[in-house]
C-alpha cells in the first residue's frame, strides 16, 4: 500500500488524458514520462516552479489531441480553432472546466502525498521508463508520428520532444520562409485545357484527389472508376496518367495556377495569383467555389485561397452545422460534402475546386462504409496501406457516381486528378507506379 500513492502520482496526467482520448476516439501514447519532472520539482519544494511547468505539459498533451480534430500549422492559428471549436459542439465547453477540476485535484493530492511520497521509488520508476523508451525506438518498428495523428502504438515517449520534433520538421518548417514563393516555371497540369475559357463550358469541377496515385496494373485503374465510366449520365470519359513531384500543395499550385514552389509560406504571398483558374474565371462572371474538409488554417488556405480568385470557402471551421467527422486526416468526410457541390450548381457559370481529405495516408478504415474493392482478386495483402488506399478510392468514385446523378450536376465538366503518388510507406513498390497520377476527365450529359 506504501507505494500506491507513488504510483497515482506517477499515473493520474496520463490516465486524464488518456480517458480524454478515448472520449474523443483520438490517439495518445500510454505513458507520457514528461510528468515525473513537475513531481520531482515539487517534492524538492519547488513548487511553484512545479506547477508552471504541470501546466505547460499539459497544454503539448491538448495539442496533441486537438490537432487531432482540428490540425494547423501555425500556432497562432490555434486560439481561432480553440473559440471554433467551442461553437462546433457545446461538450468542448466542458473540457476546460474538467482540466481546471484535474489541476486542483492533483495538486491537492500531491500536497497531502508528498510525505509519503518515496523519492527512490519514483526514480526507480522514471529509469524503467526511460529503458523501455530507449528500447521501443531503437529495436522496434513503430511508424514514426504525423502533426495530425500521433502513433498509439507507443508505450513511453516525451510529447515536448515529440512536438519539438514535429514542428521542427522541414517541411513544416517550409511555411515559415520569407520571399517570393512562387518560381518562374509553368507546370503541366491536368486543368491545362481550363486556362482557355470556352462559353460552352459553364459549369466545371475540378477536383484535387488525394493519393490517387496510378497502380501498375491498368485493370486496377479501370476498376476504381467504374462507378463514373459505366454511368449512363457521363457522356464521354478520358482515363490517364502524368507525371508529377511534390506535397498535396505543390499539386494544388499546379493545378490552380500551372506554378512550381519554392517553399510553402503562401500567407504572406501577395503577388503572382493574378493568372489562377479562379481568378480568370471571376473575371469572366463566374462564381469560384473552394472546398476542403479539414480546417482552412491547415497549410493557410484560408489566407491564399481567396488571393486565387475564391469568393466561397467551405472548410472544417466555415460549417457548423454539419455532424461529420473523419479519421485519415481530421475533418469532414468527403462522402458528406456532396450537397456542398450540388447547392453551388444551381446557379449558372461556376467554377467549383474541390480538395479531397480521406483517401489521406494512412488510409484509416474507420473512413471507409462502401467497400467495393476486391483486393484478393489483383493479388493484393489485404492489410497493406496499397490495399486500404484502393478500397478508399474505390468509395470515392462511388460517391461521385452518386453526386452526378443529382438534376443540378447537368452539363457539369469533371477533371478527377490525383495531388501525388499513393505514399506506401514500408511496403515494396509492388502496386503503383513512383512519381505518377491518375487523370479522369469527363461531361454529365
Amino acid at each position: 500500500m506504501k507505494y500506491v500513492y507513488n504510483i497515482l502520482i506517477v499515473i493520474s496526467p496520463n490516465l486524464f488524458w488518456g480517458i480524454l482520448s478515448f472520449i474523443l476516439n483520438t490517439n495518445r501514447i500510454y505513458i507520457n514520462i514528461d510528468y515525473f519532472f513537475p513531481v520531482l520539482l515539487y517534492i524538492y519544494g519547488r513548487k511553484t516552479w512545479a506547477i508552471v511547468f504541470f501546466i505547460f505539459l499539459n497544454f503539448f498533451d491538448f495539442v496533441n489531441i486537438f490537432s487531432q480534430i482540428f490540425p494547423f500549422i501555425r500556432f497562432g492559428d490555434l486560439i481561432y480553432l480553440v473559440k471554433f471549436s467551442l461553437l462546433s459542439s457545446w461538450i468542448n465547453f466542458l473540457i476546460p472546466v474538467f482540466f481546471l477540476f484535474f489541476i486542483c485535484t492533483y495538486f491537492a493530492l500531491l500536497n497531502m502525498l508528498t510525505l509519503k511520497i518515496k523519492k527512490v521509488f519514483i526514480f526507480l520508476i522514471f529509469n524503467i521508463l526511460l529503458f523501455l523508451l530507449v528500447i521501443q525506438n531503437y529495436f522496434f518498428d513503430i511508424e514514426s508520428n504525423r502533426l495530425w495523428k500521433n502513433d498509439s502504438k507507443y508505450i513511453v515517449q516525451s510529447q515536448l520532444l515529440n512536438a519539438y520534433e514535429l514542428r521542427s520538421d522541414g517541411f513544416i518548417q517550409g511555411f515559415s520562409i520569407e520571399g517570393d514563393a512562387f518560381n518562374d516555371i509553368k507546370l503541366k497540369s491536368a486543368s491545362e485545357d481550363l486556362f482557355q475559357v470556352d462559353d460552352k463550358r459553364n459549369k466545371i469541377l475540378l477536383i484535387v484527389n488525394e493519393s490517387w496515385g496510378r497502380a501498375l496494373d491498368s485493370s486496377i485503374n479501370i476498376d476504381i472508376v467504374s462507378d463514373i465510366i459505366k454511368n449512363n449520365l457521363v457522356e464521354y470519359y478520358a482515363l490517364s496518367a502524368m507525371n508529377v513531384n511534390g506535397f498535396t500543395i505543390n499539386a494544388e499550385i499546379r493545378e490552380l495556377c500551372q506554378k512550381d514552389l519554392k517553399h510553402f509560406n503562401l500567407k504572406n504571398q501577395i503577388k503572382g495569383f493574378e493568372n489562377c483558374l479562379p481568378n480568370i474565371y471571376k473575371k469572366k462572371g463566374y462564381h469560384t467555389y473552394a472546398m476542403h474538409g479539414a480546417t482552412g488554417a491547415m497549410y493557410d488556405r484560408k489566407y491564399w485561397y481567396p488571393k486565387a480568385g475564391f469568393d466561397a470557402l467551405i472548410f472544417r471551421d466555415t460549417v457548423n452545422n454539419l455532424n461529420s467527422r473523419c479519421y485519415s486526416f481530421p475533418g469532414f468526410c468527403d462522402r458528406d460534402l456532396n450537397q456542398f457541390v450540388a447547392n453551388a450548381f444551381r446557379e449558372k457559370n461556376v467554377f467549383f475546386y474541390w480538395l479531397t481529405l480521406n483517401t489521406h495516408v494512412n488510409y484509416d478504415l474507420n473512413d471507409l462504409k462502401k467497400d467495393h474493392f476486391n483486393c484478393a482478386k489483383y493479388n493484393i495483402e489485404n492489410n497493406s496501406s496499397s490495399c486500404r488506399n484502393l478500397k478508399l478510392q474505390k468509395q470515392f468514385f462511388y460517391y461521385l457516381g452518386e453526386l452526378i446523378v443529382k438534376p443540378e450536376m447537368k452539363g457539369v465538366d469533371v477533371i478527377v486528378v490525383g495531388d501525388h503518388e499513393a505514399p506506401t510507406y514500408g511496403e515494396n513498390k509492388t502496386v503503383f507506379f513512383e512519381n505518377q497520377v491518375s487523370i479522369l476527365k469527363f461531361k454529365v450529359k
